[in-house]
This record gives structure tokens, sequence and C-alpha cells, in this order.
């Protein structure tokens, strides 16, 4: 398993997000996870100059580093496979109430997670020219549905009621990929 490094400066986080990684990644088949050294958890507000300036291309956009709520470092020669986290950006994003919600803040913070983990899986498994946005999106979806099917088992009919009284709670397309088809009858 991937090590899960705290590094932040200056700032204690809102949110226990070591347990929250840690609980998620547990819930990933480990041959997705094959190369992937660490986990750093910081917060952006701690970076030098020369980080937050540093840029990445997205969708055929620059994009700050810094502005992002966590990137992947690809494996070179020198340095192992890396994935950071910006837990003060996450943090931002999540609701007072919703820190207290283990089903909740497994999908706020795994939407990040499981998206930079695509992009581990895109480069080393499944390597093609496709987007690699869309590429590590379509992984983010995949393991995000095998995560709540596995861990959240018991919350479907619930899930399912919800999505049949039309009250998504902005959970709408996870819901209605769990949701059971109607029968052709």
């Amino acid at each position: 398993m991937a090590e899960i490094v705290e590094s932040y400066r200056e700032w204690v986080p809102p949110i226990n997000a070591s347990r929250v990684v840690a609980r998620l990644l547990a819930g990933i088949p480990q041959e997705y996870l094959t190369g992937l050294h660490s986990i750093v958890l910081t917060n952006s507000s701690g970076l030098n100059r020369g980080d937050r300036r540093r840029t990445t291309k997205a969708r055929q956009r620059k994009v700050k580093l810094a502005a992002c709520r966590g990137y992947y470092c690809q494996a070179t020669r020198d340095n192992a496979a890396t994935i950071v986290l910006y837990v003060d950006i996450i943090a931002r994003e999540i609701p007072r109430f919703v820190k207290h919600i283990p089903f909740l803040m497994d999908l706020l913070v795994g939407s990040v997670l499981f998206h930079e983990i695509g992009h581990h899986i895109h480069i080393t498994r499944q390597r093609d020219h496709a987007e690699k946005e869309d590429r590590a999106d379509a992984w983010q979806t995949w393991l995000t549905d095998k995560y709540i099917i596995t861990h959240y088992w018991y919350l479907k009919p619930i899930l399912w009621l919800v999505a049949k009284t039309g009250r998504a709670l902005g959970l709408g397309k996870i819901i209605r990929r769990l949701a059971p088809k109607p029968s052709k009858a």
C-alpha cells in the first residue's frame, strides 16, 4: 500500500484526511496501486514561490498547481510515483456538517484521490492516446462505484429511494448508477 505522508506548513487541517485516505486506499485493488510510492497530504498556502507558480496542462489549458485540489507526479528514474492532495483546498469545499458523515467525506475526498489514482492507472496499466483527464475521470467513476458498492452496500436502498423521489442532493450521477434498473415487464 502507498505510504500516506502528512506535510502541513503552519496549518492544522480541519478534517482527519489521513484516516479518510487510508480508508479509501483500503478499498482499491492492490494491482492498481502498484508503483505508487506515497500520497502526500499538504496545504497549498505552504508552497514556496516557485511551486505556487508551477503549471500543468489540463484539457488544453494551463492550470496552476496551487489552485488544484491535487495532482499526480509520474515516476521518473530518480523519483517514485506520488500523489499530492491539497487538504486546505479540499476542506474549503466541504460543508461543516459533512465533516462528521463518513460516507459523504469518502465521496468528497475520494473524488480527488480516485481521479489522481486514475492518472496513475492510465500511465502504468492502460496507456492510450485518449485525453488524460477524460481517462482519469472514467477511472474515478469506476473506483467510486466499486468503493460505494463494497463499503456502503447497506445504503443502496436509501440511495435508490432518494433517486426515485428526485432529491439527489448533488449525488445524482452516483445514485443513478446504483439504483436498480426498471424491469421491462
